[in-house]
């Protein structure tokens, strides 16, 4: 009983090599689409924007990611010279995410990106040329989260999800908020929220078959 459980184990081993080696995958990859978080804007706020990736595939189930995404809202609680506010977040990390690749229609990955994050205070400007951000803050992202895709044909996906903790510690560079800049949210602590994207991914190239 012993051996023949050890000779379905090598087995099954032989086959998982035979597999990984078989089976193509991209070289390149983008993917693209909409983005929505739940932030501190001197309170809760629901913020929607824009997602994309840049992934390159050194293996079968690793891809290198560059993560970019920006979230903005109306903010009717922020007020600078009687004009309510634009509250824009952006994020830009990288880091490895790891490929489930064992499915023909599916791609499920998760990931650890670092990098940094920003958000601007913007109003339309009042003069020609003038500044429209009031308020700048900038600092440390990490983002932890994964998803998946469902693949439509050969070079072409749809990432029906992408959900993601980012962790956030961000200063302020430049605050000309009047009267106080209290009245904006705190900076100089750890902020957690979440992110959900959805989107298309298209890819180029392909390696594994006949490696």
């Amino acid at each position: 009983m012993r051996l023949s459980l050890w000779a379905a184990l090598v087995l099954l081993m032989i086959a998982d090599a035979a597999f990984s080696t078989a089976q193509e995958y991209p070289i390149v990859e983008f993917s693209g689409g909409v983005s929505y978080s739940h932030a501190d804007i001197a309170g809760p706020a629901n913020m929607l924007g824009w997602h994309i990736t840049f992934g390159m595939n050194p293996a079968r189930s690793l891809r290198l990611v560059g993560d970019f995404s920006e979230q903005h809202v109306h903010s009717s609680t922020i007020v600078y010279n009687g004009t309510r506010s634009t509250v824009k977040d952006y994020e830009y990390v990288w880091g490895p995410q790891f490929v489930y690749r064992r499915k023909p229609r599916i791609a499920p990955f998760a990931h650890a990106l670092f990098g940094v994050a920003a958000r601007d205070y913007t109003v339309p400007s009042t003069t020609p040329g003038g500044p429209d951000v009031f308020a700048h803050d900038f600092g440390f992202a990490s983002v932890f989260g994964g998803g998946m895709d469902i693949n439509v044909v050969r070079n072409v996906a749809i990432r029906i999800i992408q959900a993601d903790v980012s962790l956030e510690h961000r200063n302020w560079v430049d605050a000309r908020f009047t009267p106080s800049i209290a009245q904006l949210p705190s900076s100089g602590n750890w902020q957690a929220h979440p992110r959900i994207a959805c989107g298309i991914v298209i890819r180029f190239g392909s390696r594994g078959k006949g490696h």
